[in-house]
């Protein structure tokens, strides 16, 4: 239309594609009658609109919801000739033959036209009077068309009025939109699919005839009482039969809102959520307790409401998970324009174990997040990253280890001096040829640290034979050192430094 008519204004369009449209759709699948409330103007004729020559303005005739039969109830057009020729139009009204509550009412009345015959000069227009008058007719719609023909030119304009039915036959409420809600305590309720969006809560009331009915009161409550509080709440139907209110929920947990309108109620069930949130400082290296934290080791996040759950991941050789039980943590760098899931080891209200993304090595620091079932979103918090950020995992306050023969390092199990004691680590950095976020260390190509580092048992340097990730496990370290042949025996003080950064005082039991 527009490459045709690059000149013509937008409503000129919009009539040639509405007032142009195909009359051949008669009747629906199952053979009953069409109208206008069904199908518009008509079927859409592409070729007809990019031929046509004259428009209307407005495109349809709508004389709304009549109260009272109608005296001369008048609707002016413009018709325009963009063509090169003049025309004459023999205009006709065709009323239709259903209205909503069934048949026609044998007594409908139909709009009438101030001429029979409208001639339009070329590059000109004219003005049509299209009347409505008589007595009101059964509850329901009432459409048909107004039609407009000449040598080349077939227009359609179609026409409507509602006669309403009032309470007989009953009213009948409805829910606008949504017929329920959820969301964060403290915010609007929002529509899951499109989480940026909150949305209010209405009801829609209509009469025996399917009309809205306006002015009708509508209280709103809840259940219980102080769950939601209410604003900009409509306290009677619009003229659309619509009543509406915005809710802010006040607390987690199940609730109702309920609108009385008509005689009739409508309930509205909802659920608040309390938004998942970060403590203060809660963003913590899994090992230590401290921060800063180191891509590709594991975290703690503490705080309140971070799952509606308590669960772990069992180690398998399946990569660790993305979300468990609905929950995920994000961690954004936004100057760097990354962001990446963290991968999940354990979720319950007050923790979250996981480990950071290995794609996040070289940033200085990162915002974590935590979004529960895609879109209860958490606050955000900024935790200080480095690249090493070594720690010591504990059992029962020594040092995590296992002795020469794999077995645990306990005060009743020393490590043997002179022999090779197993250390369980978290934080060493980048390594070569390392797994994926998420992945197992491989049991048969080691994953070295990219530096070695410097252990010290009891004071002395111990001789380190391996450092990197320990087979079979994702994202934990292990440094494999012999311990100084010449240390006292005892809760011998352990320390590891790597990447210039060492690690807080830890023992490991020593005969």
């Amino acid at each position: 239309m527009k490459q045709k008519h690059p000149t013509w204004t937008p409503a000129q369009i919009r009539s040639a594609l509405i007032n142009t449209a195909s009359q051949d759709v008669t009747h629906d699948d199952e053979d009953d009658i069409i109208d206008p409330m069904w199908i518009g103007a008509g079927k859409l004729d592409a070729g007809a609109a990019v031929n046509a020559t004259v428009v209307a303005s407005p495109t349809a005739a709508s004389f709304g919801l009549l109260a009272a039969a109608p005296s001369n109830l008048t609707r002016q057009f413009t018709i325009s000739n963009l063509g090169a020729a003049a025309v004459t139009l023999a205009v006709a009204v065709v009323p239709g033959t259903k209205s909503y509550s069934g048949n026609l009412d044998p007594a409908a009345i139909a709009p009438t036209v101030a001429t029979a015959s409208l001639p339009v000069a070329a590059g000109g227009s004219a003005s049509l009077t299209v009347s409505l008058s008589g007595s009101l007719p059964k509850p329901g719609y009432y459409t048909g068309a107004i039609t407009l023909k000449g040598t080349g030119v077939s227009l359609t304009i179609p026409y409507m009025y509602l006669v309403g039915g009032g309470s007989a036959g009953g009213y009948n409420v409805m829910f606008v939109a949504a017929g329920g809600f959820e969301g964060i305590v403290g915010q609007q309720p929002f529509d899951p699919l499109n989480p940026a969006h909150p949305h209010s809560v209405a009801v829609k009331l209509t009469d025996g005839a399917g009309l809205p009915v306006s002015g009708a009161s509508v209280p709103w409550g809840a259940t219980p009482r102080n769950a939601v509080t209410f604003s900009a709440a409509s306290t009677a139907t619009d003229a659309y039969g619509i009543g509406t209110t915005d809710i802010t929920i006040a607390r987690a947990g199940n609730m109702t809102v309920t609108a009385s309108v008509g005689g009739l109620t409508m309930t509205f069930d909802g659920f608040g959520w309390a938004q998942p949130t970060i403590s203060a400082g809660g963003v913590v290296d899994a090992g230590s307790g401290q921060s800063p934290i180191a891509p590709g080791s594991y975290v703690s996040i503490y705080g309140a409401g971070l799952s509606e759950y308590t669960d772990s991941v069992l180690y398998a050789p399946n990569a660790l998970p993305l979300s468990l039980d609905g929950v995920t943590v994000s961690f954004d760098v936004p100057s760097a324009k990354l962001s990446y899931p963290g991968r999940i080891v354990f979720v319950s209200p007050r923790q979250i174990n996981v480990q950071v993304p290995w794609e996040l090595q070289g940033q200085a620091s990162a915002q974590v997040k935590v979004t529960l079932d895609s879109f209860i979103f958490g606050n955000v918090v900024a935790v200080p990253l480095a690249d090493t950020a070594p720690s010591f995992f504990e059992n029962s306050g020594m040092a995590a280890a296992l002795d020469q023969n794999s077995a645990i390092v306990t005060a009743a199990n020393p490590a043997k001096r002179g022999q090779i004691v197993q250390l369980y680590l978290n934080g060493l950095g980048p390594v070569n040829g390392g797994p994926a976020s998420g992945e197992y260390a491989s049991n048969t190509l080691l994953a070295r640290t990219k530096v070695d580092p410097a252990v010290t048992i009891g004071g002395q340097p111990a001789e380190v034979k391996f450092s990197g990730l320990a087979p079979g496990f994702p994202g934990l370290y292990q440094v494999n050192a012999v311990v100084p042949a010449g240390i006292s025996a005892g809760a011998a003080p352990i320390s590891l430094t790597i990447g210039g950064a060492t690690t807080k005082a830890s023992t490991l039991p020593v005969n």
